[in-house]
């Protein structure tokens, strides 16, 4: 598919009304190096930047050891694509 719109909002509209799923599923890869994702275990330590994964889904890439979680760029990307069905 041929996307024409050059800003993120236009081109996840060009998408949606072409038919394609848009939603949000439980991360799978790291957003830095593609690597797997593993979820961390309840009781296993983060950094500092990291939510306690006792509280909180954490991931841990297996291949760059980073980590992530839901957060507000989960949100914020949730908001957007509810935006696509107004």
């Amino acid at each position: 598919m041929l996307v024409r719109s050059r800003d993120v909002d236009g081109q996840l509209r060009e998408l949606h009304e072409a038919g394609f799923a848009l939603s949000l599923t439980r991360p799978e890869r790291c957003g830095r190096c593609n690597g797997p994702l593993e979820a961390v275990d309840a009781d296993a330590t983060t950094p500092d930047y990291a939510p306690d994964p006792g509280e909180r889904s954490v991931w841990r890439c297996a291949d760059c050891g980073q980590y992530f979680w839901r957060g507000s760029h989960w949100d914020d990307v949730a908001d957007r694509l509810a935006g696509l069905e107004e």
